[in-house]
């Protein structure tokens, strides 16, 4: 495959440090690191135990998780 998901967090979150050519370039990075942390936190419910026992639980946890502007 090629990078990891914490290898291209840590690229793009390195490329905040370059001054951006405008402040849309910095909040669409904002974004994109944003989306990477929320599917990081879904794949980990999808593989957690309590998801397996209960699907009611996981798709609680992972609304939760879409819901939330600070993942």
């Amino acid at each position: 495959m090629g990078m990891t998901i914490k290898e291209i967090i840590g690229e793009l979150e390195s490329t905040k440090d370059y001054p951006a050519s405008d402040p849309a370039s910095d909040e669409a990075l904002d974004g994109a690191i944003d989306i990477i942390h929320k599917y990081q936190k879904i794949q980990e419910i999808v593989r957690s135990k309590t998801t397996r026992l209960s699907y009611e639980d996981g798709f609680r946890q992972i609304k939760e998780v879409l819901e939330n502007a600070n993942n």
